[in-house]
Protein backbone atom coordinates (compact mmCIF):
# COMPACT_ATOMS: atom_id res chain seq x y z
CA UNK A 1 0.00 0.00 0.00
CA UNK A 2 1.65 3.48 -0.88
CA UNK A 3 1.99 5.59 2.19
CA UNK A 4 -0.85 7.58 2.98
CA UNK A 5 -0.69 11.35 3.76
CA UNK A 6 -3.14 14.26 4.86
CA UNK A 7 -6.00 12.22 4.91
CA UNK A 8 -8.99 13.71 5.42
CA UNK A 9 -11.55 12.40 8.10
CA UNK A 10 -14.38 12.76 5.84
CA UNK A 11 -12.79 10.26 3.72
CA UNK A 12 -12.84 7.89 6.52
CA UNK A 13 -15.70 5.67 7.64
CA UNK A 14 -16.16 3.36 11.17
CA UNK A 15 -13.31 2.25 13.24
CA UNK A 16 -9.74 2.18 12.27
CA UNK A 17 -7.75 -0.65 13.24
CA UNK A 18 -4.43 -0.69 15.90
CA UNK A 19 -1.52 1.39 14.50
CA UNK A 20 2.10 0.66 15.02
CA UNK A 21 3.37 3.68 15.96
CA UNK A 22 6.90 2.14 16.89
CA UNK A 23 8.07 4.62 13.20
CA UNK A 24 6.69 7.44 14.40
CA UNK A 25 8.88 10.17 15.45
CA UNK A 26 8.70 13.99 15.56
CA UNK A 27 5.31 14.46 15.23
CA UNK A 28 4.26 18.28 15.83
CA UNK A 29 1.82 19.52 18.41
CA UNK A 30 0.13 21.17 16.33
CA UNK A 31 -1.05 18.22 13.59
CA UNK A 32 -2.29 16.36 16.95
CA UNK A 33 -5.95 16.84 18.17
CA UNK A 34 -8.51 15.36 20.48
CA UNK A 35 -7.19 13.15 23.52
CA UNK A 36 -4.80 10.80 22.93
CA UNK A 37 -5.15 7.44 24.92
CA UNK A 38 -2.70 6.56 27.95
CA UNK A 39 1.00 5.77 27.04
CA UNK A 40 3.22 3.26 28.24
CA UNK A 41 6.78 5.04 29.68
CA UNK A 42 7.88 1.33 29.73
CA UNK A 43 10.51 1.66 26.51
CA UNK A 44 11.12 5.19 27.02
CA UNK A 45 14.46 6.14 27.50
CA UNK A 46 16.88 9.28 27.26
CA UNK A 47 14.43 11.73 27.52
CA UNK A 48 15.65 15.61 27.22
CA UNK A 49 14.47 17.60 29.60
CA UNK A 50 13.99 20.29 26.57
CA UNK A 51 11.46 18.10 25.22
CA UNK A 52 8.85 18.09 28.45
CA UNK A 53 6.56 20.44 28.58
CA UNK A 54 3.89 21.01 31.81
CA UNK A 55 3.10 18.92 34.18
CA UNK A 56 3.96 15.25 33.71
CA UNK A 57 1.50 12.57 35.23
CA UNK A 58 2.60 10.53 37.97
CA UNK A 59 5.17 8.14 37.68
CA UNK A 60 5.64 4.59 39.62
CA UNK A 61 8.91 3.76 40.97
CA UNK A 62 8.01 -0.11 41.14
CA UNK A 63 10.76 -0.54 38.44
CA UNK A 64 13.21 1.53 39.37
CA UNK A 65 16.79 -0.18 40.37
CA UNK A 66 20.24 0.26 41.62
CA UNK A 67 19.40 3.58 43.27
CA UNK A 68 21.67 4.41 45.66
CA UNK A 69 20.13 4.54 49.74
CA UNK A 70 21.87 7.89 49.63
CA UNK A 71 23.65 9.99 47.50
CA UNK A 72 26.49 11.16 49.98
CA UNK A 73 26.80 7.31 50.84
CA UNK A 74 28.77 6.11 52.57
CA UNK A 75 28.45 8.50 55.65
CA UNK A 76 29.01 8.61 59.34
CA UNK A 77 29.07 10.83 62.37
CA UNK A 78 30.84 10.09 65.21
CA UNK A 79 31.56 12.00 68.38
CA UNK A 80 32.16 11.95 72.46
CA UNK A 81 30.27 13.61 74.79
CA UNK A 82 30.73 10.97 77.45
CA UNK A 83 34.95 10.50 78.29
CA UNK A 84 37.64 12.29 79.22
CA UNK A 85 40.86 11.56 77.55
CA UNK A 86 43.93 13.11 79.46
CA UNK A 87 46.56 13.56 77.85
CA UNK A 88 50.55 14.05 78.11
CA UNK A 89 51.41 17.86 77.22
CA UNK A 90 52.65 19.04 73.92
CA UNK A 91 52.21 15.05 72.66
CA UNK A 92 50.46 13.56 69.85
CA UNK A 93 46.90 11.75 70.93
CA UNK A 94 44.76 9.89 68.70
CA UNK A 95 41.29 10.95 69.78
CA UNK A 96 38.09 8.29 70.72
CA UNK A 97 34.95 8.73 69.67
CA UNK A 98 32.94 6.19 71.09
CA UNK A 99 29.16 7.54 70.42
CA UNK A 100 27.69 7.08 66.99
CA UNK A 101 25.12 9.30 65.89
CA UNK A 102 24.87 7.24 61.96
CA UNK A 103 26.93 5.20 60.06
CA UNK A 104 24.71 2.87 58.29
CA UNK A 105 27.27 1.52 56.18
CA UNK A 106 29.58 0.47 58.94
CA UNK A 107 32.96 2.34 57.83
CA UNK A 108 33.99 3.89 61.28
CA UNK A 109 35.47 1.48 64.11
CA UNK A 110 33.96 3.45 67.64
CA UNK A 111 35.50 0.52 69.88
CA UNK A 112 38.83 -0.41 68.56
CA UNK A 113 40.76 1.48 66.03
CA UNK A 114 38.42 5.06 66.46
CA UNK A 115 39.27 5.29 62.46
CA UNK A 116 37.06 5.79 59.56
CA UNK A 117 38.36 3.07 56.81
CA UNK A 118 36.78 3.41 52.64
CA UNK A 119 34.93 0.63 52.70
CA UNK A 120 35.87 -1.72 48.83
CA UNK A 121 34.48 -0.44 46.03
CA UNK A 122 33.73 3.06 47.24
CA UNK A 123 36.88 5.15 46.48
CA UNK A 124 36.22 8.40 45.70
CA UNK A 125 36.14 12.17 46.81
CA UNK A 126 35.15 12.49 50.48
CA UNK A 127 34.42 15.20 52.96
CA UNK A 128 36.34 14.81 55.98
CA UNK A 129 35.76 17.46 59.52
CA UNK A 130 36.51 17.05 62.82
CA UNK A 131 36.19 19.26 66.05
CA UNK A 132 38.15 18.49 69.27
CA UNK A 133 37.25 20.43 72.85
CA UNK A 134 40.65 20.48 75.07
CA UNK A 135 41.25 21.82 78.70
CA UNK A 136 43.49 22.20 81.55
CA UNK A 137 42.52 23.18 85.05
CA UNK A 138 45.22 25.42 85.26
CA UNK A 139 44.24 27.92 82.56
CA UNK A 140 47.23 27.86 80.30
CA UNK A 141 47.13 26.28 77.44
CA UNK A 142 49.55 28.40 74.84
CA UNK A 143 49.01 25.59 72.23
CA UNK A 144 46.71 23.56 70.61
CA UNK A 145 46.57 21.53 67.35
CA UNK A 146 44.30 18.97 65.24
CA UNK A 147 45.41 16.46 62.50
CA UNK A 148 44.31 14.30 60.03
CA UNK A 149 46.45 10.75 59.71
CA UNK A 150 46.48 8.73 56.96
CA UNK A 151 47.25 5.11 56.65
CA UNK A 152 49.42 5.87 59.82
CA UNK A 153 50.86 9.12 58.75
CA UNK A 154 50.19 12.61 58.93
CA UNK A 155 48.18 14.11 56.46
CA UNK A 156 46.51 17.03 57.13
CA UNK A 157 45.70 19.89 59.52
CA UNK A 158 48.00 22.43 61.15
CA UNK A 159 48.36 24.99 63.89
CA UNK A 160 45.86 26.85 66.02
CA UNK A 161 47.83 28.68 68.71
CA UNK A 162 46.05 30.11 71.67
CA UNK A 163 48.57 32.93 73.59
CA UNK A 164 47.23 33.93 76.65
CA UNK A 165 47.09 33.39 80.00
CA UNK A 166 44.03 32.62 81.23
CA UNK A 167 42.99 30.02 78.47
CA UNK A 168 40.59 27.14 79.86
CA UNK A 169 38.90 25.65 76.52
CA UNK A 170 39.48 25.61 72.94
CA UNK A 171 38.08 23.72 70.09
CA UNK A 172 40.88 23.18 67.54
CA UNK A 173 38.73 22.02 64.19
CA UNK A 174 39.02 21.23 60.63
CA UNK A 175 37.77 20.24 57.34
CA UNK A 176 38.83 19.09 53.81
CA UNK A 177 37.50 17.05 50.51
CA UNK A 178 40.20 14.17 49.92
CA UNK A 179 40.72 12.26 47.19
CA UNK A 180 40.26 8.38 48.56
CA UNK A 181 41.21 5.06 47.42
CA UNK A 182 39.82 1.98 49.27
CA UNK A 183 41.51 0.89 51.95
CA UNK A 184 42.61 4.26 53.12
CA UNK A 185 42.20 4.95 56.55
CA UNK A 186 41.74 7.78 58.45
CA UNK A 187 42.33 9.07 61.78
CA UNK A 188 42.13 12.55 64.13
CA UNK A 189 45.00 13.18 66.43
CA UNK A 190 45.24 16.05 68.96
CA UNK A 191 48.42 17.87 70.18
CA UNK A 192 47.99 20.69 73.77
CA UNK A 193 50.43 22.58 75.54
CA UNK A 194 49.03 23.22 78.90
CA UNK A 195 49.42 21.79 82.58
CA UNK A 196 47.56 18.47 83.08
CA UNK A 197 45.57 18.73 79.59
CA UNK A 198 42.66 16.99 78.37
CA UNK A 199 40.38 15.55 75.73
CA UNK A 200 36.87 17.10 77.63
CA UNK A 201 33.92 15.44 77.13
CA UNK A 202 30.35 16.19 79.37
CA UNK A 203 26.97 17.18 79.62
CA UNK A 204 27.51 20.31 78.54
CA UNK A 205 29.50 19.11 75.01
CA UNK A 206 25.94 17.87 72.92
CA UNK A 207 27.92 16.64 69.90
CA UNK A 208 30.43 19.26 70.08
CA UNK A 209 33.23 16.94 69.48
CA UNK A 210 33.13 14.95 66.53
CA UNK A 211 34.50 13.11 63.17
CA UNK A 212 32.75 12.64 60.21
CA UNK A 213 32.93 12.31 56.50
CA UNK A 214 30.69 11.47 53.76
CA UNK A 215 31.16 10.58 49.99
CA UNK A 216 30.53 13.38 47.09
CA UNK A 217 31.99 11.76 44.30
Amino acid sequence: MPSLSKVGSEMLDGALPALDASSLTSIPAANITGTLPAISGASLTNLDARDLENALPAISGASLTSLPASALSPMFYVYDENVTQSITSGTWTKVNFPDTLFDADDVFDSSTNHRFTVPSGQAGKYVLATRVSVYSNSNNITDARVKIYKNGSFYHGGYLFAYGSSIRHIAPHLNFIEDASAGDYYEVYIAVTATSPQIFADSENKKFQYFYGYKIG
